[in-house]
């Protein structure tokens, strides 16, 4: 996530279906989920959209920039979120003829660090294969 932005630049403009250099052909609508970690120092989010865009964290919604409008005339942020591991959802719509963009940022925000189950059945794993191996290699040199 280079310089703490969640899902990078954004697709500000030309975010037409299907490769299309317009919204000729049809309209735009698109599901985003993911997790990010928060740290101590809190975080800052900022969401703008060209028509439809609604964020919920932790299944809350968080962020609510409805409407047919210019991606530049409705940016909406939310400040201050607290150290923790969120999830995220994000939906956007294009629902007008002219342009289509997203753009959201998290400015403090950290990749997602695996939970503690993830990890002792990580270790656990790794130390049944470490187990199957080293018995194989007592089994060769037996048998040489």
């Amino acid at each position: 996530m280079p310089g703490g932005v969640l899902g990078g630049p954004g697709f500000t403009s030309g975010f037409f279906p299907n490769g299309n250099l317009n919204d000729g052909s049809g309209f735009r609508a698109v599901h985003w989920t993911g997790n990010f970690l928060v740290g101590a120092g809190g975080a800052h989010l900022t969401l703008s959209a060209d028509d439809d865009v609604f964020l919920f964290l932790n299944g809350t919604l968080a962020m609510d920039n409805g409407g047919v409008k210019a991606i530049g005339l409705a940016q909406t942020t939310i400040a201050d979120l607290v150290a923790d591991n969120y999830v995220v959802d994000l939906f956007f719509a294009d629902r007008h003829h002219t342009e289509s963009g997203i753009a959201f940022s998290c400015e403090g925000c950290l990749d997602p660090v695996p939970e503690p189950t993830t990890l002792l059945l990580f270790g656990t794993t790794l130390a049944g294969v470490g187990a199957v191996v080293r018995r194989r290699l007592r089994g060769s040199k037996d048998a040489a």
